[in-house]
């Protein structure tokens, strides 16, 4: 399957369309430029920060980008690079993100009546680091409301060396999937027995400031990022559907609802 881009402000119907059949799509301007770049501005000045902090000028005299920088921290001190994914989480410019109006005029299109912010965070998946994988499985874990939809944002251009999204086109046909494997690191994931073989994986490289529209049945899975000094960076925004609440019901069954209905 070839990678298919619909421009959001020509071809929002043709996309919709799109993903109504495959389960996904990949859409370009629905974020601005600058917004992407003030994201990626103020992840730098934290980063930069810190590098001002732990490593010496000699070291930081010999580092390229800010991925070399953060990747060099790490090495220094894990804990630091936790501690670092834990702050950019709070960066206004992200806070903002999830609040996008082509977000929310998709969202509203797809059938959610009173939008709520389920997640606005930051994914940095550094090179050769696999303790982080999502294995392949659905996005049905935690969620409050059946109508759930999520956008995953490239804040920098992602090649298929760097982990790109494995998705299953139209592998939301098979319904909700419970998932019944646990990999090494206590992730559960959906046995490739219950559909490869009729949804395949494909990978899609994004460029900066591409995203991937996707459904919350459509099985889908991060891979590992093999470069030396290529961080993948990338936004995920989750948006539920208050009017549609089993939680606001106090039925504390929300976590087993029938995701079809």
């Amino acid at each position: 399957m070839k990678k298919k881009v619909f421009n959001f402000k020509s071809d929002l119907k043709k996309g919709l369309n799109f993903y109504n059949e495959f389960g996904f799509c990949i859409f370009k301007n629905i974020i601005s430029k600058k917004d992407i770049d003030n994201i990626n501005k103020e992840i730098e000045s934290i980063v930069q920060n810190q590098a001002q902090k732990h490593l010496s000028k000699k070291e930081r005299k010999k580092i390229k980008s800010i991925d070399e920088s953060l990747i060099k921290l790490s090495k220094k001190n894990d804990e630091l690079r936790s501690r670092i994914y834990n702050v950019i989480q709070d960066l206004p410019s992200v806070k903002k993100f999830s609040l996008n109006k082509n977000f929310l005029k998709i969202v509203k299109i797809l059938g959610i009546s009173i939008p709520l912010i389920k997640t606005a965070q930051i994914r940095m998946d550094m090179p050769k680091e696999k303790k982080f994988l999502i294995p392949p499985h659905q996005e049905i874990k935690n969620i409050r409301s059946p109508n759930m939809i999520f956008f995953n944002t490239a804040l920098k251009k992602i090649t298929n060396n760097m982990g790109t999204i494995n998705i299953a086109p139209k592998s939301f046909n098979l319904g909700p999937i419970i998932p019944t494997v646990n990999n090494k690191f206590n992730y559960q994931y959906i046995d490739k027995k219950l559909y490869f073989k009729k949804y395949p994986l494909k990978y899609f490289e994004l460029n900066k400031g591409e995203t991937l529209l996707i459904n919350k049945l459509t099985i889908h899975g991060s891979r590992k990022n093999t470069t030396d000094y290529k961080i993948r960076w990338s936004t995920i925004v989750r948006y539920e559907d208050a009017k549609k609440m089993p939680f606001l019901d106090l039925n504390d069954s929300y976590k087993q609802f029938d995701l079809k209905g």
